[in-house]
């Protein structure tokens, strides 16, 4: 494939091989995802989001951490969803090379904090 490109020139691009696609997509989807910095939303909402999908079974949880901040350093609220998923094996007729994925939400909950003050140091308690 380096080659095909190295050769390559503007009259003449290269012609990659069409790439086949896995039989079966499941393996493609466990693993994790973190948020890099803190995301920015409509109306003052930061947050970072954390997502993970489990092989065994068609596990997922998903985290999201609300703050008051831009930053992300004053913690507001946490929610939490977990549950099950499931792949088709054909692709999206929207997008090129994505795979439809069927998610239900089985168990979720919400988890606000409170900003106290008590004898100069700052800590957070679970309301």
């Amino acid at each position: 494939m380096c080659r095909l490109v190295g050769k390559a020139s503007d009259a003449y691009p290269p012609q990659l091989p069409i790439r086949q696609r896995p039989s079966g997509v499941s393996h493609l989807l466990p693993g994790s995802w973190v948020s890099q910095r803190c995301e920015t939303r409509n109306y003052g909402v930061f947050l970072t989001r954390s997502v993970r999908f489990y092989d065994d079974r068609l596990l997922w949880e998903r985290q999201e951490f609300y703050f008051a901040d831009g930053l992300c350093q004053k913690l507001r609220f946490t929610l939490a969803l977990s549950g099950t998923y499931r792949l088709d094996d054909k692709t999206s007729d929207l997008l090129e090379d994505a795979y439809n994925i069927d998610i239900q939400v089985s168990d979720s909950f919400e988890r606000p904090f409170i900003h106290t003050f008590n004898n100069s140091f700052t800590y957070w308690v679970y309301a």
